[in-house]
């Protein structure tokens, strides 16, 4: 994961991993598809790592 600057930065990033499930979660839902299901884990676990690894970046710039 490349170093964030700025909120927008961040923004961006978190907004293309959501966009990126949004079908899948349709899908999963509303057709009961189950290869769309596992294709979500997939995607709610990349959101997850992105965001411990933003976790991670400030955690060192709040003890200062």
């Amino acid at each position: 994961m490349e170093k964030i600057n700025s909120f927008d930065e961040f923004k961006k990033q978190m907004d293309a991993l959501v966009e990126g499930i949004k079908k899948d979660a349709e899908k999963f839902y509303s057709n009961d598809n189950k290869a769309a299901g596992v294709r979500l884990r997939k995607g709610l676990k990349s959101i997850k790592s992105f965001v411990q690894e933003v976790s991670n970046a400030t955690s060192p710039k709040n003890k200062k």
